[in-house]
């Protein structure tokens, strides 16, 4: 009787156990505010930097982001304009060697790396572009 009762209970605790919602968690290391520190790529493996708050993404947990960027050199690979857009996060096999994508409005980035420390977002094209951000630091109120 104990087999027959062990049984379904393991099948259940698999089952919960294999039901990953890696997207969910991966969407929500990315909630908050992020600063776009570079832009590099194209053709001529060009790299530019910016100053930490003056390209900002503010992903919320509704999947929108709020873009502000104060860049108004075009030549300057700066990412999108400022706006708010939907963004996805996404498992895909796209490009090889890159497991996730993210989509911003309608730009697709199909190799990203999200972690606690930093984003990296790029198209997957060997001539493409990508772009690094890391989190804002948090200012807390004096007292």
């Amino acid at each position: 009787m104990r087999k027959i009762l062990f049984l379904p209970m393991l099948l259940a605790a698999i089952s919960i156990l294999s039901c990953n919602s890696d997207d969910g968690a991966k969407a929500k290391n990315l909630s908050g505010k992020w600063a776009l520190t570079g832009g590099s790529g194209t053709i001529t493996g060009r790299v530019d930097a910016f100053s930490t708050g003056e390209i900002t993404w503010t992903f919320h947990e509704n999947h929108t982001v709020d873009i502000v960027n104060t860049v108004t050199d075009t030549a300057r690979l700066s990412g999108l304009p400022s706006g708010t857009y939907h963004y996805a996060v996404s498992n895909s096999s796209e490009v090889q060697g890159c497991s996730t994508t993210v989509t911003v409005g309608p730009w697709t980035f199909g190799c990203a790396t999200i972690s606690s420390a930093s984003v990296e977002l790029a198209d997957g094209f060997a001539d493409g572009v990508g772009y690094t951000l890391i989190p804002m630091p948090q200012v807390v109120p004096l007292q």
